[in-house]
């Protein structure tokens, strides 16, 4: 990296995938009962009821299926699955068939939007993508393959894992890294795919049949899918290593495949934190990113309630930006910057109630949502005043 290029780091939430034409979190459980085919997914009905019950009995709250919130209803499944409460009708390691059927169709829907994009927004992603650096850090909480779609358009080189085979994405004594802009999907990808699971299964102690193996839609048909391991050498004795980027998504998506194996996305809930192993090395010296970059941009992440576990890292990053002391080497460090969507200064004194921990004093704010507006004031160059 040149001495005249600067580190910078960007969150992204729900709201950079809007313009896409993605639901929000609050719109997205509607959107999944729609996707369904007629009959389908018979079960998943039979567990809303059983929720609705529940909340029934011990909230005295009742509503509809389409009142439902679906990052409660989620964490009511995860805890069910996580302990085992159903005891030998615990369906898989990989979750109860309700949880697997809503994995399913988030991919689902989120690929079709993607699918639907127009030219407009497929030049506001291009564009911002153009933007991007060597070494920029991308921290994604969403699913959604819209920005490595943009990368690959653009020809821009990165990476989804924090290292390489090469040291620390910090270092910059490594060129060959430095070309990469690193992505971080930090809650999983629909076009990602865990080959540990299968590979438990493959054991002879688990097979159905002496001598038969287990069948897997993408590890079993490997030239139809071309799937890829995310991390190379480097991360050989981590979760990490079994995680592969499907390159041929498409043929999954005409071709859907109800069985137990689903893309690896972490289900809006609560209680994600339970599953998030296979991804937990994604976090690995995430504090510290805020001391070691010049430029910390937050767009359209709201730290919504069900993610209230990722306030200790995000705060413990955003305070480590902007302590920094003015007068250390780093002076062209710039304020932090928040993009999102606010429309009144009720919404707006929300959203800062929501990120109490950040200093406003050295924060700018753009209230329009993530845009083509929204890029000149993400990309300013301009030394901070």
């Amino acid at each position: 990296m040149s001495t005249t290029e600067q580190k910078r780091v960007f969150i992204l939430g729900a709201g950079f995938s809007k313009p896409a034409g993605l639901p929000l979190g609050d719109e997205l459980f509607a959107e999944l009962l729609l996707a369904r085919e007629p009959g389908s997914y018979p079960r998943l009905d039979m567990d809303i009821d059983r929720f609705i019950g529940f909340r029934n009995r011990v909230h005295g709250v009742t509503h509809s299926r389409q009142e439902v919130n679906l990052e409660e209803f989620m964490s009511f499944l995860d805890i069910e699955h996580f302990l085992g409460l159903l005891g030998s009708d615990t369906w898989s390691t990989q979750g109860n068939p309700s949880q697997i059927a809503i994995r399913h169709l988030i991919a689902c829907v989120l690929k079709q939007r993607e699918k639907d994009m127009d030219r407009t927004s497929l030049a506001l992603y291009d564009a911002f993508v153009d933007r991007l650096q060597p070494s920029d850090l991308v921290v994604s909480f969403n699913y959604d393959t819209i920005l490595e779609t943009a990368l690959d358009r653009r020809n821009k080189p990165f990476r989804l894992v924090p290292e390489g085979d090469e040291p620390s994405l910090l270092d910059e004594a490594h060129p060959i890294r430095d070309r990469d802009v690193i992505l971080l999907k930090m809650h999983g990808s629909i076009d990602w795919f865990d080959i540990a699971p299968f590979l438990d299964a493959c054991q002879p102690s688990h097979w159905d049949e002496p001598y038969r193996l287990p069948r897997h839609a993408v590890f079993t048909d490997y030239k139809r899918f071309r799937p890829r391991r995310i991390a190379g050498k480097f991360y050989n004795q981590s979760p990490l290593s079994g995680i592969h980027r499907v390159e041929n998504l498409e043929f999954w998506f005409e071709h859907p495949h109800r069985g137990v194996y689903t893309p690896l996305i972490l289900s809006p809930s609560f209680s994600k934190v339970l599953y998030l192993n296979p991804l937990r090395q994604l976090w690995h010296g995430f504090d510290y990113i805020g001391y070691n970059c010049d430029r910390f941009c937050v767009i359209g992440f709201a730290l919504p309630q069900h993610d209230e576990y990722l306030r200790q890292p995000l705060a413990n990053a955003i305070v480590a930006f902007q302590s920094s002391d003015d007068t250390e080497p780093s002076a062209r460090r710039s304020k932090l910057k928040m993009v999102d969507f606010r429309e009144s200064d009720k919404d707006v004194a929300q959203y800062k109630e929501s990120y109490s921990f950040v200093d406003w004093e050295k924060t700018e704010c753009f209230f329009g949502g993530f845009s083509e507006c929204s890029l000149a004031f993400i990309f300013d160059d301009n030394p901070p005043r």
